[in-house]
């Protein structure tokens, strides 16, 4: 997820916690409860801010992060740390000529029945394939009718299509955010909340997305903004300049090795 120091912090312009709900003082008493069981020597602020003394690992490139040029070295940009979530299965390219769009919500705010019809609609002429997630919540029946060129799913094996997508639709999570980009793959972004409103702003500021618009799309306007997106060259080549930051970021092996060099250095310290 995106950090916070004294020049940018999420809380200054997208969300602000209520420190007076009981929940949430709740879950910090659980957290700190488990770091001192584990032996840690940070606090759940520690954790959760980003303060104190130790090293930051942060699963985006530096590229991506608003105000990157302003952290120091103690935050360690390595970029997301990927894995294959096979308990999903797998996903083939279909021979279609044309086109590939991936369109999720994601796992959580997908609850939106009529943004998936509107998506149909949208591109039921378009031709190609376009991969349609709903989720768990939503009976994929209950759009009615599946035009021939879409394939409608509760989940998908999203890294597999998004390896030969043109396109992706996407609510701007962090995690989808960072698939995207590590396959140079071009999004139309419709964040659900405020994390993925501050996604969004930086994909679309950095030049790989477009935004579609709060309420009012229609398949009309859907479809004109995935024409525009398709044609654009321009969101395209800075979608694969971010992929190149991803790559050189250095992704879990470099996060290895900075766990690795800060135990060696903690038990250098404790002799």
């Amino acid at each position: 997820m995106l950090v916070s120091n004294e020049h940018w912090s999420m809380g200054d312009g997208y969300a602000k916690l209520s420190g007076w709900s009981p929940r949430l003082w709740k879950f910090l008493g659980e957290l700190n409860k488990l770091l001192r069981e584990v032996g840690t020597r940070i606090s759940a602020k520690d954790l959760l801010t980003g303060t104190g003394e130790a090293k930051r690992l942060v699963f985006i490139p530096r590229a991506f992060q608003f105000r990157g040029e302003t952290f120091d070295e103690s935050f360690q940009f390595v970029g997301p740390c990927l894995h294959e979530r096979r308990f999903l299965g797998s996903w083939e390219r279909p021979h279609e000529n044309g086109p590939l769009l991936l369109v999720t919500l994601g796992t959580i705010y997908n609850l939106n029945p009529g943004f998936f019809r509107t998506c149909m609609r949208a591109v039921e002429s378009l031709g190609g394939h376009v991969v349609i997630a709903v989720g768990d919540g939503i009976d994929p029946e209950s759009l009615g009718e599946t035009p021939p060129n879409v394939e409608l799913r509760r989940f998908v094996a999203q890294m597999d299509v998004l390896k030969h997508a043109d396109l992706f639709i996407s609510h701007a999570g962090m995690g989808s955010t960072m698939e995207s980009l590590t396959f140079g793959v071009p999004m139309l972004v419709a964040p659900q909340m405020a994390e993925e409103n501050a996604n969004a702003d930086r994909v679309v500021e950095l030049g790989a997305a477009r935004m579609l618009p709060d309420d009012g799309l229609t398949p009309v306007s859907l479809r004109e903004a995935i024409d525009a997106a398709l044609a654009d060259d321009g969101i395209r080549r800075r979608a694969r300049e971010l992929r190149d930051e991803i790559r050189a970021a250095g992704g879990a092996a470099a996060a290895a090795d900075s766990v690795e060099a800060a135990l060696a250095a903690g038990r250098a310290t404790a002799k």
